[in-house]
């Protein structure tokens, strides 16, 4: 490093002694500065001098055109800048250079090969979940299950039964406290964790094909009839949930304005509303995935 400096010192200094004293009579003089220290001076196209950051680096010249450029190399990045003047004689001109900044051909063959590499990466990546969920999506159809996001629902509603294409049977309805004896005892696909949705986790399964997408709302019922009255029904995807016995569904949660009614929601409209908890309405179950 030191062998390097004082290599680019004795270069500078040589420059600027060859200027000072082998300058033509009536010179006249510019003085570079540039906003990175340690670039070159080319004076149509030689290498002249370098630019410090004390300050002006100054060059004699006879009168006439220069094509004045500045760079500074690195194994990243190239920075320079171009100008034309022209000097007359016993005439000084403050030249400042905020360089250019671009790429140089290792940068660009490296950031090749990095986006080589991620893309493969994620191909790998991309491969493997493809495999997972074609596993996953198999064992759902064979168990009854069909895995959401990070929650694993069951396909039919209680009551009903899954025959390894859809589900069969009328399905049982609840009172809302029922419903709480009834899952604490479910033990399906090989899990005993299954719960009731809460009212939030329910609403992600209605499906409004005008487009409309239905929020959980404290103050306000939403449905599907806000994207416009063109809709199906049951507001339910019916491939992965087939054989609705019915449109009524309790969530988990209970309205806390009132303790004689509790949340609901439609898969008829695509809503969620309070109703009396007197009611008897169906139930599908849900569990954490892994």
């Amino acid at each position: 490093m030191f062998k390097k400096t004082t290599q680019l010192l004795i270069l500078t200094m040589a420059l600027l002694f060859n200027n000072s004293y082998a300058a033509p009579k009536d010179a006249g003089k510019l003085r570079i500065s540039s906003d990175r220290a340690g670039a070159y001076i080319y004076i149509n196209g030689r290498k002249k001098a370098m630019t410090s950051d004390e300050g002006y680096t100054s060059i004699l010249l006879a009168e006439g055109e220069y094509k004045v450029k500045v760079e500074k190399v690195t194994d990243e990045w190239i920075y320079s800048k171009t100008r034309e003047v022209f000097l007359g004689a016993d005439i000084s001109i403050n030249l400042k250079f905020n360089l250019d900044k671009r790429a140089t051909e290792k940068r660009k063959q490296r950031l090749a090969k990095e986006k080589i590499a991620i893309e493969k990466f994620l191909a790998v990546g991309k491969i493997a979940k493809e495999k997972r969920l074609a596993k996953q999506a198999e064992l759902d159809k064979k168990s009854g299950t069909v895995s959401i996001g990070n929650l694993i629902w069951k396909r039919c509603a209680e009551g009903q039964t899954w025959n390894g294409d859809t589900c069969t049977g009328k399905g049982k309805r609840y009172k809302w406290q029922a419903r709480f004896d009834h899952f604490k005892t479910v033990s399906f696909a090989g899990y005993t964790d299954w719960r009731l949705p809460t009212i939030k986790e329910l609403n992600t399964l209605i499906y409004c094909s005008n487009g409309y997408q239905v929020q959980s709302k404290k103050d306000d019922f939403d449905s599907c009839a806000k994207g416009g009255k063109n809709y199906q029904t049951p507001t339910i995807n019916q491939t992965l949930f087939p054989g609705l016995p019915g449109s009524l569904f309790w969530p988990s949660s209970a309205n806390l304005n009132s303790s004689s009614y509790a949340w609901m929601v439609s898969f008829y409209h695509g809503f969620g509303n309070v109703n009396d908890r007197n009611n008897y309405y169906y139930i599908r179950l849900v569990r954490s995935g892994e």
